[in-house]
This record gives C-alpha cells, sequence and structure tokens, in this order.
C-alpha cells in the first residue's frame, strides 16, 4: 500500500512539469496554460482516489464482483462524452452501456447474503 503514498507524492506534479515544459516547444501538440495543467494534477490525484477505493473494495468483497462492476465506469465515460464533450449519441454505445449496466444489476441482485 506504500507505494499508493508515493504515486500521490509525485504523481500530479509530474504531470504538471511534463505538461507545462511541453507547452514552451511551438511544435507540440500541447498547449497548456498553468490552470490546464493544475487541473490535469487534481484529475490525476482523483484518479488515484478512484484506484484506492477499488483496492479497498477487494478487502471487502468478492474479486470477481469488484472487477465485474469495475466495468461500469465505461457507462460514465459515455455519459461524460455526450454530455460533456458533446461527442455523437451512436446507437452502438447506447446498446453497450445498457448491455454493461443490465449485466451489473444482475450481478448485484444475485450476490449472496
Amino acid at each position: 500500500m506504500q507505494y499508493l503514498y508515493w504515486i500521490a507524492v509525485w504523481d500530479a506534479p509530474l504531470l504538471a512539469l511534463l505538461l507545462l515544459s511541453n507547452r514552451t516547444q511551438r511544435q507540440s501538440p500541447i498547449r497548456l496554460s498553468l490552470r490546464q495543467a493544475v487541473l490535469a494534477g487534481i484529475g490525476s490525484e482523483f484518479n488515484l482516489l478512484a484506484y484506492r477505493f477499488v483496492l479497498y473494495a477487494y478487502t471487502i468483497a468478492q474479486v470477481s464482483v469488484v472487477v465485474a462492476l469495475r466495468e461500469t465506469s465505461v457507462i460514465f465515460g459515455v455519459l461524460i462524452g455526450v454530455f460533456f464533450l458533446n461527442e455523437a449519441k451512436s446507437r452502438a454505445r447506447v446498446t453497450g452501456s445498457l448491455i454493461i449496466a443490465t449485466g451489473a444489476a444482475i450481478i448485484v441482485t444475485n450476490l449472496p447474503g
């Protein structure tokens, strides 16, 4: 578990430095302001927090259930893409999300105890 603390300490600052160093290069496809670099660092820390929740879930639930339910993150990705990033609402995305949601519901309703 100690490696999570090292990731927490170094992940966001290194990402911010990398993104800021790339913005000075004229041909770099990544041109970010300080605000965007800080937001990227904050997002990185939220990613780490989510991973810590998953590790905790592994300790209190069946691994097979946790692994299956982690796939519901795809649904959130589709929702973020459609509502915040103005991506197209394709039939395949909606169908895939419904299949994942149905599978998650089946898993949750059939848990022992």
